[in-house]
């Protein structure tokens, strides 16, 4: 096994040439340390001496505290340092800083709150779900209209308001001779407003007005005459009509010679009927289902 040089062998620096083993270096060293007469040794006395002095001159200069002055303090420190401890979030706690949970107020009654306000905040939702509902459902069925005209005197005076039944004759129901309905008039009649008469004459019939009555000639070569309580008065003029076509109707306002009707020489067609008067809600003397009137067939 080899061994370094450098591990055995010191170099005097003031020397060159000289050589010296590890173990004499080190031995030189330790003799100087411990045996150097120039330096002033202490006697272990003499030590033990100096220190009880020294100890001596500190609690002499030093001020002294008693038991009573340290508990005392400790106290003190106790209570102005002791760190603030900050409570762990639980489940009933808010910790998403919410402005209904309130300083000092109970996470419950917070919860609460919430719960029944989104209670009030469901249930008036349904409430309007179903306003909606009621609202479109009765506006595709009843349409709400006002007579501005004398025309259907005395059964309707201007100013009355009736519902009008939209579906009245979309289910196979015929129209009857009696109904009152309200329909677009005919474009030759230049009128922006939907009318409301009564029907008199079906398809097929021959309509003849004369000394005050309406006589009704029947496809089968019969003839009727209609008694008529509900008019304002007896028609003051002649008019004898064509045959109905078919799906249309002859009508007439009650207020027979304060009318724009039939009797001028026009037919209602069955797909301008809008409806027929269900219900009379103005005013309140008045108040009631329609005076649809059932008539001879």
């Amino acid at each position: 096994m080899q061994t370094n040089e450098s591990d055995l062998y010191y170099t005097d620096p003031d020397d060159s040439n000289s050589v010296q083993s590890k173990e004499t270096f080190d031995s030189g060293i330790a003799n100087v340390d411990v045996h150097d007469t120039s330096i002033p040794q202490k006697t272990t006395e003499e030590v033990l001496v100096a220190n009880t002095t020294e100890a001596d001159a500190t609690s002499t200069s030093a001020p002294q505290t008693t038991l009573e002055e340290i508990s005392d303090s400790n106290r003190s420190d106790t209570e102005y340092n002791t760190p603030l401890l900050l409570m762990p979030a639980t489940e009933e706690c808010d910790t998403t800083g919410s402005p209904d949970v309130q300083p000092g107020q109970d996470p419950q009654v917070s919860a609460k709150k919430k719960s029944w306000l989104k209670n009030i905040f469901r249930e008036l939702l349904i409430y309007a779900a179903i306003l909606l509902v009621l609202f479109l459902g009765i506006n595709l069925v009843l349409q709400n209209s006002i007579i501005v005209s004398v025309s259907m005197n005395p059964t309707l005076s201007e100013n009355d308001r009736i519902l009008i039944y939209k579906l009245a004759y979309k289910f196979g129901h015929e129209p009857q001779r009696g109904d009152i309905i309200v329909f677009t008039p005919p474009e030759h009649v230049h009128s922006d407003s939907d009318y409301i008469k009564r029907i008199i004459g079906l398809p097929g019939e021959i309509v003849e007005i004369k000394n005050g009555y309406v006589h009704i000639h029947k496809p089968d070569g019969s003839t009727i005459t209609l008694e008529e309580p509900y008019i304002a008065e007896h028609p003051n003029y002649t008019y004898t009509s064509q045959p109905i076509p078919a799906d249309s109707y002859f009508v007439m306002g009650d207020n027979r010679n304060h009318s724009s009707d039939s009797h001028t020489g026009w037919t209602v067609t069955r797909d301008s009927i809008v409806g027929r008067a269900f219900w009379t809600v103005w005013p309140f003397s008045k108040f009631g289902a329609a005076s649809n009137y059932n008539l001879p067939k």
